[in-house]
């Protein structure tokens, strides 16, 4: 699948094993076991929205959650590093499809065959075919600022069967329309006080990818 144009130019192709990987902290999570809970209530809905400022400690919860889910629960993690990344949002999520094992593979090469306008439609129908429910965790979702991305990130959201569940964790709430998924208890949020409370103390956390499996 190609990247989605743009009217910036060339983008810079990003780095799978930096966009796949789930970082890991470099440093003891304390309060792991609650972060832990915490993400496991809130994953029980549609859509899960981890919301708060730089060094709150959003991307080390949710990647102690995932870490912890590993064998247990197929988790597809993308680290948007940049505006620039989401232009290949969708070609991520079809690679991170096929490291997790979610769905045969002939069913992944009709994904990436298809356009990047119709994938966020296609996807919700492929994952109707999971055998168990798949965690799509998208870190740093405030870098999904295009129209394009948002409307198909939108899409995938309000379609999405029970067997999909998404996970957007950034410092803003991307562009999407959460007050429906809000009204209709479908949406769960997370935000810094949430956060504050799980882990002590806050301190400054840095995280390195984890090595390949």
């Amino acid at each position: 699948m190609e990247p989605q144009q743009s009217v910036h130019g060339p983008r810079r192709t990003p780095d799978p094993a930096e966009v796949l990987q789930i970082p890991r902290p470099g440093f003891r999570v304390l309060g792991r076991r609650r972060l832990i809970d915490l993400l496991d209530r809130a994953t029980r809905r549609r859509v899960t929205l981890v919301c708060a400022p730089t060094g709150a400690g959003k991307t080390v919860a949710c990647a102690a959650w995932a870490a912890a889910k590993a064998g247990t629960c197929p988790i597809i993690w993308l680290t948007l590093h940049s505006e620039d990344d989401q232009a290949w949002l969708w070609a991520h999520l079809c690679s991170g499809m096929k490291r997790a094992s979610v769905t045969p593979s002939e069913l992944v090469h009709a994904l990436e065959d298809g356009s990047a306008s119709a994938f966020p439609l296609r996807l919700a129908e492929t994952a109707r075919l999971f055998a168990e429910p798949v965690v799509i965790v998208l870190d740093n979702v405030d870098h999904v600022t295009s129209d394009g991305t948002l409307k198909g990130l939108d899409l995938l959201v309000r379609y999405a069967p029970p067997s999909l569940r998404i996970v957007l964790c950034g410092r803003r709430p991307p562009g999407l329309d959460l007050a429906r998924y809000r009204s209709s208890g479908d949406l769960a949020e997370i935000s810094a006080a949430d956060l504050s409370a799980h882990i002590h103390p806050p301190g400054v956390m840095r995280l390195r990818p984890q090595a390949p499996s």
